[in-house]
Order: C-alpha cells, then structure tokens, then sequence
C-alpha cells in the first residue's frame, strides 16, 4: 500500500513513480509489486474510508497467506549450453518454511513464526480474501465512476493537432 504521506492512516491502490515518493526515497518491496496487487484487487482506484478499511483487512490476510500457505519454487542453478538455458529449481517452499531453515533467524522468531503458523487454518485466508474482495468489488461498483475530465480543445488543438485527428488535415512538411 502507498501512503499519500498526508495522513498515516490513508492508503490509495494506484501506483506511485519514484519522483512523486512523499517520502523521496525508494518504495519498499510490497509497494512494488503491482501485478500481484492487480490480480487481487483489479484496476479499480479505492479512496474511500470503508474500501481502505477493507483493503487494510485483505492485504493482512494475503500477508497471511503468501507466506504462510502460498509455496514457491526458487531457482537453484543456471547452466547455458550455447543457446541452451536449463535452470534447475529446489523443492516448493512457503518463505515461512525458509525463514525457519535459516542458520542465522533467532530462537524468539523462530517461535514467533510458528506460533503464528499454528494459528493460520489452512483454507480460510483464502475463503476471506474471496469474501473481501468481492465485498470491495461491490462498493466500488455502487459508488459511481469517476467523473470525466474534459479537455480544453483549443489548446489541444494549437499544440497537439494529432490528438484530435486533426493532422491529416494540414498539407504535409514535406518539400
């Protein structure tokens, strides 16, 4: 989620470029990452205070579920033969299966993380992320369509003549 930097608590879905960061620093890793949000919220801008809520509620439990349930291959090794790529990958783990085999997490994660994971049911982050999401659906639909900017055409039309299809009516640069 980006914070618009006005208030702590306001959230928007839409992405920010690196220019526009209240903060003016890097965006951290789950700000980046669009395509998993558009896969589970949609295209849709969410600005109102019962959408924010619920996204707050989703991106918890899709927290949850990515990686406490979510297993992933990762690449272990590339081999190129000319031409020929072959990558070879380990077995499918959860990044809570990986934190755990790590040398260097400490015994207090180390328990944290599993008394989290004893607390996750196995189907019902994803039932409630099914539910959230097409609560959202719902009230982004009744709310209305943002309204349509209209554009000043005599500026558009001095600056921009291709815009309007405009350029097909002049006589060609071209000696």
């Amino acid at each position: 989620m980006v914070c618009l930097g006005i208030d702590e608590g306001q959230y928007c879905s839409a992405p920010l470029d690196l220019g526009n960061d209240p903060a003016g620093g890097l965006l951290p890793d789950e700000q980046k990452n669009w395509t998993h949000v558009r896969q589970l919220v949609g295209y849709r801008h969410f600005y109102s205070a019962p959408e924010l809520a619920l996204l707050h509620q989703l991106w918890t439990l899709d927290a949850l579920f990515t990686n406490y349930l979510l297993a992933q291959q990762q690449s272990i090794e590339k081999h190129r033969h000319w031409a020929r790529l072959t990558k070879c990958h380990g077995r499918a783990q959860t990044p809570h299966e990986r934190a755990l085999s790590h040398l260097e997490i400490s015994e207090i994660t180390r328990a944290t993380l599993k008394a989290t994971f004893a607390t996750v049911h196995l189907a019902a982050p994803y039932d409630q992320i099914q539910t959230l999401t097409s609560q959202l659906a719902h009230i982004s639909f009744t709310r209305g369509l943002v309204p349509i900017r209209w554009v000043h055409k005599t500026l558009n039309r001095l600056l921009h003549p291709e815009v309007l299809d405009e350029a097909m009516d002049q006589a060609s640069r071209r000696i």
